[in-house]
C-alpha cells in the first residue's frame, strides 16, 4: 500500500509537470549564426526558463541557460558548450544574491563555492586603490536619463496592466561594450523584450580599470514599469 501511495504521488508530480509546462508559451530569437536563444513563459506571467543552443532546431545545447521560480526571479544560471555544462554556474536565493558558485568543466563539477550574504544595512566593499569601476557618459545620473528617454512601455503589456519590476544582469567588456545580457527577474514577455532592447541599444561606456588594464564589470539594472 505504502509503495502504491509512493507511486501515485510520483505519477500526479510528473503530470501535474507535464501539464505545466504544456501551457507555456516559447520564443525563439537569433542571437548570431552559431546561437539560438529560446525563452519560455508562463502565459502573461514571467519566465519559466531561458536556453541557448547552436541551431534552430534546438539539437546541441550551446550559450547561457537559466532556470527561474514562479516569481519570476533567478533561481540558477550558467554556460553550456557543446552540450555539457561548463564554466561557473550560480546558484540564487529569493532575493536573487548568489549563494553558491559551482564550476564545471565538461559536465562535471571541479569545484564550488558558498558566498555569504551581507548582514543588512551593510555595503559591499569600495574600489582598492588603483581601480576604477566601469561608468556612462554623465554618471549614474547621465545613465538614468538615457534610460528614463529611451524607454517605452510595450503595448502588449501596457493593454492588459501589467506592470512590476525586471531586473537586468549584464557585462560591460573591455572595449566598454554591454555583452551577456540576460533577465535576472522577469515579469512579463514584452516587458523583458524591452528591458533587454533598452540596454542593448545604450551607447558605449567607459570600461571598469584595475591594475592599469581594462578589465569587464558585471552590471545589475532594475527597470521599473508602473502604470499611471
Amino acid at each position: 500500500m505504502r509503495s502504491f501511495l509512493l507511486f501515485m504521488s510520483l505519477l500526479l508530480l510528473a503530470v501535474t509537470n507535464v501539464h505545466s509546462q504544456v501551457h507555456l508559451k516559447d520564443y525563439s530569437t537569433k542571437i548570431n549564426d552559431t546561437c539560438w536563444r529560446v525563452d519560455y513563459y508562463n502565459p502573461a506571467g514571467p519566465l519559466y526558463r531561458m536556453e541557448s543552443y547552436k541551431d534552430k532546431k534546438k539539437k546541441q545545447a550551446h550559450g547561457r541557460f537559466a532556470f527561474y521560480d514562479e516569481r519570476g526571479m533567478v533561481d540558477s544560471s550558467g554556460y553550456y558548450v557543446n552540450g555539457l555544462r561548463e564554466g561557473t554556474w550560480g546558484y540564487f536565493n529569493d532575493k536573487g544574491k548568489t549563494y553558491l558558485t559551482k564550476e564545471y568543466s565538461q559536465g562535471n563539477v571541479i569545484s564550488e563555492k558558498k558566498h555569504e550574504e551581507l548582514p543588512e544595512g551593510l555595503k559591499e566593499a569600495p574600489p582598492k586603490a588603483g581601480e576604477v569601476e566601469s561608468s556612462f557618459a554623465g554618471g549614474s545620473k547621465g545613465w538614468q536619463q538615457y534610460l528614463n528617454k529611451n524607454l517605452r512601455y510595450p503595448r502588449e503589456a501596457y493593454s492588459v496592466a501589467i506592470q512590476g519590476e525586471v531586473r537586468m544582469m549584464f557585462v560591460i567588456n573591455k572595449e566598454g561594450v554591454v555583452e551577456d545580457l540576460w533577465v535576472l527577474k522577469s515579469v512579463e514577455h514584452s516587458l523583458d523584450e524591452e528591458s533587454l532592447r533598452l540596454i542593448a541599444d545604450s551607447p558605449k561606456w567607459t570600461p571598469a580599470v584595475q591594475d592599469g588594464r581594462m578589465v569587464k564589470s558585471y552590471k545589475i539594472q532594475p527597470i521599473m514599469y508602473r502604470l499611471q
